[in-house]
């Protein structure tokens, strides 16, 4: 910490950098509280949020000051630190564009969002940052990979490698979508701490620049937490084990690898309030079963409302042949199910002539045949539109890849109770974060966005998707 600490000094007329969070959420406090740790004065520290409650408890745990305006909490500060949801984050930007005179460096911890979109957001002048620190950084033990746009000089990126120093291992990256890669590197030490050996064994065997990046982070031991030791370099294993990869598993890797050299991939998010989805299977569950044999789950609702939204927004169904789009009045959805041998996406032909029941059957039929390893490689080619349900193994947000020649999948994830203002007032609600990924040469913003709304219209109010039951 030499260049917080040189730069924090009792003399006024020497430059201290003047950090203000936007947002007092778990990593907000992780950084903070590392930074303090290492030295940082907590008078340079401010943090806004809504929610009193937070505010309260950051400012009894580091004696900080905090706000509830945003506009005023980075009014006059040398660096602004996003720390706020991504599905908000636009709103935060534009509010904080207009009413500044100023716009000071930013550093985005929001995951999905690129550099492109937050320069957009906060103007192109602004020095940005993207950095995406990883899951053991909440307890001071992780790494984060960072990027920057031109207009972020050496004296910036020097602080917000000190910044991100609090919280374990960091490094500049050559290329943004490399985040992703230093974003799953898990922690072997105490405590999952994150080690060299980790982040060096995490891109071991990717042919990207990254590699030499993280290979070259500097490998002092980082603060133990209580009543935990550093692992010293002797102790760690070294050892290489290759295994084959299977046909399944080199065909996803080259479908992946295909999506991200021909189509332009964007993500744009929502979120959902499952709640009268929930009432409505409670009700009907019993009834449902034993008209139809089956159990009445949560992806038959999803895949009526994409039907619907396909059905506005035809872009998302269609696809991109040079120089054609060829546009379907069908629509073949892919569900991905876990299977023996991995992920596979079985396909729902004419999902637009399938009641509940026909989805729900469909659905469990592949399920325990891709258990078994005996879908058939037909029922797996030629859909038209993708919903993968990364919710079931916990996830809250993520940004799903489109597969090709498909110009669109939906992502659905973790169903978490969360407060929300509903009329006025603030109720704890069920919800979920939805993502749309699509090919940007087909499918613009808005109609991206339109298909969201109109999932989360059929979803909200499921009546409208005419259940039989």
């Amino acid at each position: 910490m030499q260049l917080l600490k040189k730069l924090i000094t009792k003399d006024m007329h020497v430059d201290k950098p003047r950090l203000a969070f936007i947002g007092g959420g778990n990593m907000a406090k992780s950084l903070i509280g590392g930074l303090i740790d290492k030295g940082f004065s907590s008078r340079c520290i401010s943090v806004s949020d809504p929610v009193k409650k937070n505010l309260d408890q950051l400012n009894r745990k580091f004696g900080i000051a905090t706000i509830s305006d945003n506009s005023i909490a980075a009014k006059d500060v040398d660096l602004i630190v996003l720390c706020v949801k991504p599905q908000i984050l636009e709103s935060v930007c534009k509010e904080l564009q207009a009413s500044l005179n100023q716009m000071p460096p930013a550093i985005s911890i929001a995951a999905g969002i690129p550099l492109s979109l937050l320069m957009d957001w906060l103007g192109e002048d602004t020095p940005i940052i993207r950095c995406m620190p990883n899951t053991p950084a909440l307890v001071q033990s992780g790494a984060a990979g960072m990027f920057a746009n031109q207009k972020v000089d050496k004296k910036l990126r020097n602080l917000a490698e000190e910044i991100f120093d609090a919280v374990g291992l960091c490094c500049w990256l050559e290329k943004e979508e490399d985040i992703d890669l230093v974003t799953a590197v898990s922690g072997s030490g105490p405590g999952q701490r994150v080690t060299k050996a980790d982040a060096t064994s995490a891109v071991s065997a990717s042919p990207s620049p990254t590699a030499s990046a993280l290979a070259s982070v500097k490998s002092e031991p980082q603060p133990a937490m209580t009543g935990t030791t550093a692992i010293s370099s002797s102790e760690m294993s070294r050892s290489e084990r290759p295994v084959l990869m299977s046909p399944m598993r080199r065909r996803i890797a080259e479908r992946l690898v295909e999506a991200q050299h021909q189509a332009a991939l964007l993500t744009t998010f929502n979120e959902v309030d499952m709640t009268s989805v929930m009432e409505l299977r409670k009700k009907f569950k019993d009834n449902f079963v034993d008209r139809h044999g089956v159990k009445l789950g949560f992806m038959s609702f999803f895949v009526r409302a994409a039907v619907e939204a396909l059905n506005v927004v035809p872009q998302v169904n269609a696809e991109f042949r040079d120089p054609h789009i060829v546009y379907r009045d069908f629509c073949d959805i892919g569900i991905a199910v876990g299977g023996g041998k991995g992920l596979v996406v079985p396909i729902l032909r004419n999902a637009e002539q399938m009641n509940f029941a026909q989805i729900e059957q469909s659905i469990g039929d592949f399920a325990r045949r891709a258990a078994d390893n005996k879908v058939k490689l037909e029922e797996l080619q030629g859909g038209t539109f993708t919903i993968s349900n990364g919710g079931v193994y916990g996830s809250m947000l993520s940004t799903p890849i489109i597969n090709p020649p498909q110009s669109g999948i939906l992502g659905l994830h973790a169903i978490q109770e969360r407060p929300v203002a509903v009329d006025g007032q603030v109720v704890v609600r069920p919800m979920m974060y939805v993502a749309l990924s699509y090919d940007h040469r087909i499918v613009d913003g808005r109609e991206a966005v339109t298909f969201l709304k109109r999932i989360k219209e059929m979803i909200e109010d499921p009546t409208r998707l005419m259940l039989e039951c």
